[in-house]
């Protein structure tokens, strides 16, 4: 009878054992898949975005809200928050964008993710900013500041400080805003980031123009405008003009100042953005008034003013309302000039007033804070005290409890012991046998490397070298007789030897990416994509999330390898003229992601012709995971993830 009990105990803690584990794993699996959704509906509508097709977008970012809030995906949500509100602010709906953001903060606090939270506070610095108010704007701008120094994010100092320097700019103080953009400069500079240049390049322009440095701000603005066309987003383009417009309006220059207003206005016919399309109409009302045309002057007001009212943008409401007045008077109708007056002083106590609210709920939250945690620290002493009497009353029932739980697990342990043993034997040989394979498989690939960098330094220090003096004995010859560089063929032979030293330059480069090592996978792998990317043949996208950081030498080359490999994999079977590389980092896990829009393959194709069962092993190689979904004519996307616990090395540390 004992014997069947003991036996009965074990089953019944073995039984839950497993099922306590079978469950883990499958909640892991279905999180992994569920965040896969979402963030392909993120990347779809992402793309819709770019191309400007917000209704498209739209639908594919609400696709992912409605997935995460259905699994109560706290992540999901974020991240649809992050992307959505770039919908609503080009449609001008701020409050909402506002209430979205505040409300992804307290998500972020739940999930206690600071690098999201510093987003999600920056995000709600603009939505403020848009609003006009300013105090709130600093006020999270700084609080994502606090963040990002404490996470030491470069990449998200330089951002926010370059908030910042727009909110000391808007205050009009424009010496402040010059030096936190000139930080933010520095910063980008430092990470070679071209949006970040850009970005704070904009600042600097319009600080400089406010502190009347208009030569400064012209050539700052040319250099924003070739960066904006550069990276292809038109909104540095029309920052540059609204401040080209204003400082020829300074320097009573109205027709430059109208040619740059109308050149805005013509990229907007294209890029739709309220925000900017009421500050041009602004732009043109007052250069037709400095011109003496108050009547088309008044045309350009009504325009804007419109517009402005439909997105309550009620800082520039008020600047409009006392252009407006000096128009009507100009015209010589009072009724409407005092209306417009009126208007002005009754928005501009209103934007004071509010001000004052907003400083009074701000200590009025204080207050109720402290109160609550008064609150909550007499409510947690008092438990404390219950807790400890209750202890004292049960510390014989718990030593009891103790004592049996030890005894079962002792039980357990046996139990355990004796089964492993069995199973032992057969686990070390299949063990044995995977580490051999893995093995193998990076001996392969240390091999292949090798192999590589020695064609590389052959290449580069041998063929590249022939061909160099090659050159110069070419050269020679046009110092000899000046009759040979009017020679068709010698000139040919100049251009073929410029053209083979450049191609054996970019193959030992390719086989030895020096980028990788210097500055690591992000990076190389942003330059690799732009290298390659046509826009006559495959524009090649790169985006990262999260603060990629730097691993060993050997696995960032790996994941560089594999992902160089998918690419080929487009350019060589996919016919597609678009392809998305992503690349992720949260939790101490790596995330990548390679799509394209060409022709796919059906199941049958997919296991020989494109090396997949290859590149499947060497993933699996450096403890990492490949899934690859594909459907004739629907293109192809491949998902990578790698952990990367024990793999972060310091830069200093890298060779």
């Amino acid at each position: 009878m004992q014997i069947n009990i003991f036996r009965l105990l074990c089953a019944f803690f073995l039984w839950l054992a497993g099922t306590l584990q079978a469950q883990a794993q499958m909640q892991l699996l279905a999180e992994k898949t569920l965040k896969r959704q979402v963030n392909s509906l993120i990347v779809a509508g992402d793309r819709h975005l770019l191309n400007d097709n917000l209704d498209s977008a739209r639908y594919y970012f609400l696709q992912a809200e409605a997935l995460s809030r259905k699994n109560n995906f706290k992540y999901g949500l974020v991240l649809f928050t992050s992307y959505y509100i770039h919908v609503l602010n080009r449609e001008g709906k701020y409050d909402e964008a506002l209430k979205l953001n505040l409300r992804s903060i307290e998500l972020c606090k739940e999930m206690k993710d600071s690098a999201s939270l510093a987003i999600a506070y920056n995000n709600a610095g603009h939505e403020y900013g848009r609003k006009g108010a300013l105090d709130s704007c600093a006020t999270y701008y700084l609080k994502a500041i606090h963040i990002a120094e404490a996470i030491d994010s470069l990449t998200f100092v330089r951002r926010y400080t370059n908030n910042l320097a727009f909110v000391f700019l808007e205050l009009g103080d424009a010496k402040k805003g010059l030096h936190y953009a000139t930080l933010s400069h520095k910063l980008s500079v430092q990470l070679q980031d071209s949006f970040g240049v850009a970005s704070s390049l904009v600042n600097i322009a319009s600080a400089e123009k406010h502190l009347k440095q208009y030569e400064k701000s012209i050539q700052h603005n040319l250099q924003v405008i070739a960066y904006g066309k550069a990276l292809k987003d038109p909104s540095y383009e029309l920052d540059a003009y609204l401040i080209l417009g204003e400082v020829a309006i300074d320097q009573k220059n109205y027709n430059s100042a109208s040619a740059y207003f109308r050149k805005g206005a013509q990229i907007l016919k294209t890029y739709s953005d309220p925000d900017y399309a009421f500050r041009f109409d602004w732009g043109m009302a007052r250069v037709h008034f400095l011109l003496g045309s108050p009547q088309l002057a008044n045309t350009y007001l009504e325009k804007g003013l419109k517009l402005a009212q439909s997105i309550g943008a009620r800082a520039e409401l008020r600047q409009m309302y006392h252009l407006g007045a000096e128009i009507k008077e100009e015209l010589r109708q009072p009724y409407q000039a005092l209306d417009f007056r009126k208007k002005y002083e009754a928005l501009n106590d209103s934007l004071q007033s509010a001000e004052h609210k907003r400083n009074i709920h701000k200590m009025e939250m204080e207050y109720q804070t402290s109160q609550k945690e008064k609150a909550i620290a007499q409510q947690q002493l008092t438990i404390a005290n219950t807790s400890l009497e209750l202890q004292k009353k049960n510390n014989l029932i718990y030593l009891s409890v103790f004592a049996l739980v030890v005894l079962l697990f002792l039980i357990v342990l046996l139990y355990q012991f004796y089964r492993n043993r069995q199973k032992a034997a057969a686990e070390k040989l299949l063990a044995l046998q995977q580490v051999q394979e893995i093995e193998v498989l990076q001996a392969l690939m240390q091999g292949e490397e090798k192999e590589r960098t020695r064609i590389a330094k052959d290449l580069h220090d041998g063929v590249a070298g022939m061909l160099a003096a090659v050159k110069m004995h070419v050269g020679s010859l046009s110092l000899q007789d000046e009759r040979v560089l009017q020679n068709i063929g010698y000139q040919q032979a100049v251009t073929l030897l410029d053209e083979a030293s450049y191609e054996v330059r970019k193959t030992a480069h390719n086989l030895m990416p020096e980028m990788l090592m210097q500055h690591g996978l992000d990076e190389a792998l942003r330059r690799y994509c732009l290298n390659i990317s046509n826009e006559k043949t495959l524009v090649v996208q790169y985006d990262s999330w999260g603060e990629i950081k730097r691993y060993k030498d050997s696995f960032e080359l790996s994941v560089y390898r594999i992902v160089q490999e998918l690419i080929n994999n487009i350019i060589k079977h996919s016919k597609a003229d678009k392809a998305i590389v992503q690349l992720s980092y949260q939790h101490n896990v790596l995330s990548g992601t390679v799509e394209d829009n060409g022709i796919g393959f059906s199941h049958q194709e997919k296991g020989d012709g494109l090396g997949l069962s290859s590149l499947k092993s060497r993933v699996k190689a450096i403890n990492g995971t490949l899934e690859v979904e594909a459907e004739v004519g629907s293109g192809v996307s491949a998902y990578l993830e790698f952990e990367t616990s024990g793999l972060e090395v310091e830069a200093y540390e890298l060779s």
